[in-house]
Formats: structure tokens, C-alpha cells, sequence
């Protein structure tokens, strides 16, 4: 956990305030085995934000440098 909850407001703060962002595009990566972030808040995330979309890497965890987020990132970023 955050220290200090990351200086974030009441509980669930992020999830909560998703709806300002409307529908801007949203590309959220996220490794299967990622125990840092859980799958399930990307999970959350990409449900509550019509213009998002998630890519899952099947044999990565949290770091962008694994292969499988470096690359879907590499591409997200090239706009492949």
C-alpha cells in the first residue's frame, strides 16, 4: 500500500472520479502476473471508461521492460 494512501482523497478515489476523463482514449497495458497492480483494478478501469481499451500480456507481470508490455507499449506509442 501506498504510504500515506498516496495522498489520494476517501476510499476508491480513482474509480470514483473516472468519469471526468469521458471519453478520452485510454490505452491501459497490464501484465497477467502483475501483483503490484492487480488485474482487477485494470479490469475496473478499462469497464468504467468508454474510450478504453486494455491489452493484457499473458506471461508478463509489472514492469514495462518484460517484452510483452515493452512491446505492446513500443506499439501503442508508434500507433501500430
Amino acid at each position: 500500500m501506498f504510504l500515506h494512501g498516496g495522498f489520494f482523497g476517501p476510499d476508491n478515489y480513482i474509480i470514483k472520479s473516472l468519469h471526468k476523463l469521458g471519453r478520452l482514449p485510454v490505452q491501459i497495458v497490464q501484465g497477467q502476473y502483475d501483483t503490484i497492480c492487480p488485474m482487477a483494478f485494470a479490469w475496473q478501469v478499462a469497464t468504467a471508461l468508454p474510450g478504453a481499451r486494455l491489452y493484457v500480456s499473458p506471461v508478463a507481470a509489472h514492469d514495462a521492460s518484460e517484452t510483452e508490455n515493452r512491446a505492446r507499449l513500443q506499439q501503442l506509442i508508434a500507433g501500430i
